[in-house]
Formats: C-alpha cells, sequence, structure tokens
C-alpha cells in the first residue's frame, strides 16, 4: 500500500506556497523525485531558468543551477536524477522515449506496461481515483489541438480536497456538479499556473518566468466513482478541460499515475 500523502487545508496550502523557496518544506514521507525538485525549486534563479530543448539541468563550477526543459523531459529528469535505477533504457522501455513527450507520457501511464532489465520488473500504473493520487504521482493530460503542445505532464505535490462544486451547463458534458481538488504541482512551463506560482513575476521586470517551478492546478472528481473529469490551468482560470466527451469542446483527458520498480519508492517508507 503506497503510504505517501500530502493532503491539508487550503489555507495552508496559500500560506507554504512560496515557502519551497525556503528548501524547508521536504517532510519524511516525500519520494526523492519531489526532493530534488523541491531543491531545484529553492535554488533556482530565472535569470538561469527557461523552458525549451534539449533538456539541460547542471550546476556550474561555481555550484549555480542552470534548467532548460519542456515538462515531459523535465518529469523524466526527475526520476533519472534521483533513481540510479531509472535509465534511459527504463524510459524507452516504458514510454518509447528517454525523454517522452506529454502524449508519450499519458500513453504509457493508461497502458500500465512493463519494462525488464537486469535490475527487475519497473512498470507504469494508473491511480483510478482523485483520492488516491499521492505526493509524486505524475498527472498526464493529452491534448487533441492544433497548438503544437501534445500536451502537459505535472508531478502531484499537495493535494487539497476543496468540497463539491456547482458547474456552468456544459463544462463537463453530463454534470452539473463535481469534487474540487486544488493540487500543488511541479513542473516545467512558459505559463504560470497563476498567481501562487514560484514562477509568478519572477523576473527582474516583474514578468512571469518560463522554466521548472510550483504552482497549483484543480482538479474535478467524479462525486461517484472518484474520476478525474476535468481540470483547470490554475485556481483563477475560467476554462475547465473536459475529460469525458472526445467530440466536446475543450476536451484534454488526463490519467494520474505511478512508476514503480527496483529503486523506486513502494509508498510504505516511513
Amino acid at each position: 500500500m503506497r503510504n505517501w500523502f500530502h493532503k491539508v487545508s487550503v489555507s495552508l496550502v496559500l500560506a507554504s506556497a512560496f515557502a519551497f523557496i525556503t528548501g524547508n518544506t521536504a517532510t519524511a514521507t516525500d519520494p526523492a523525485h519531489i526532493e530534488t525538485a523541491n531543491l531545484y525549486v529553492a535554488t533556482i534563479d530565472p535569470a538561469n531558468n527557461d523552458y525549451g530543448s534539449p533538456l539541460s539541468v547542471y550546476y556550474d563550477e561555481q555550484g549555480v543551477l542552470h534548467a532548460e526543459s519542456k515538462c515531459g523531459s523535465y518529469a523524466a529528469h526527475l526520476f533519472k536524477a534521483s533513481y540510479d535505477t531509472v535509465t534511459d533504457s527504463v524510459f524507452t522501455g516504458l514510454f518509447g522515449s528517454t525523454s517522452p513527450a506529454a502524449q508519450l507520457w499519458f500513453a504509457g501511464l493508461a497502458a500500465e506496461g512493463e519494462y525488464n532489465n537486469q535490475d527487475g520488473t519497473f512498470s507504469t500504473h494508473v491511480v483510478p481515483t482523485v483520492d488516491a493520487i499521492r505526493c509524486g504521482d505524475v498527472l498526464a493530460a493529452a491534448y487533441n489541438t492544433n497548438s503544437g503542445a501534445t500536451g502537459h505532464v505535472m508531478i502531484a505535490d499537495t493535494l487539497n480536497e476543496v468540497g463539491p462544486q456547482n458547474l456552468s451547463p456544459g463544462k463537463i458534458p453530463g454534470y452539473a456538479s463535481a469534487i474540487r481538488w486544488d493540487v500543488m504541482i511541479h513542473d516545467c512551463t512558459s505559463s504560470a499556473h497563476g498567481s501562487v506560482d514560484t514562477r509568478d513575476g519572477a523576473e527582474q521586470n516583474g514578468q512571469d518566468d518560463r522554466g521548472l517551478g510550483m504552482g497549483m492546478i484543480v482538479l474535478y472528481e467524479d462525486a461517484n466513482s472518484g474520476a478525474i473529469i476535468g481540470w483547470k490551468w490554475s485556481t483563477t482560470t475560467s476554462t475547465i478541460y473536459q475529460c469525458v466527451n472526445p467530440n466536446a469542446a475543450n476536451y484534454r483527458p488526463m490519467v494520474a499515475g505511478y512508476l514503480a520498480g527496483p529503486g523506486l519508492p513502494t509508498g510504505d517508507e516511513e
């Protein structure tokens, strides 16, 4: 059973959103890739943080962190930088790429596949309900638009159940209400997740930073099944991306999942 979980009140989430700058937020149950992400957020200077490719995350001779990445490559980097057993071959075996884009993350998690090497068996697993999402789980959305982006990948950190919320007609087809969750996430993006994002206004000129950081999104849960039926980019945006009807507007399905295998956390750590 996977035990790690962050679940606190909305007020505490908002008050602590920028505490990651201090580097004092890791808990005894944080998986290693979250600890790595926290360290990056605490130490990155916006001048050395960028959204782009190819992936490049390194410390220079003065110990200064430099980072350039996109969402899928950054998520893969966090795992490979945190677990010696998670290699390029493991990612190729599970996702078809050493640095999978969002669409490959989505497909690889949904497939619940396996890859075997000399260390043992690695696998991907779907988390079927929102309340089963744990700190360190991956959230991967697939886009069906022609925007150029294939989707978006995030790593869940803190989850908070806000409660039932009425929905405007058509926002999520077939639903008049849903359970809302506010979720603090780690990702790499060119667009900050609202005002609680560590990249919000972080540049010297007051503009939002682009690159790795932490922000808050919203998940909408089916009150009966617990499934993700929609999500929002931030708590302040009005657009809800729905996950239920491919033929309706704003369809961007999301899968929650995790990686398992030798060297990876089981959730039983204390």
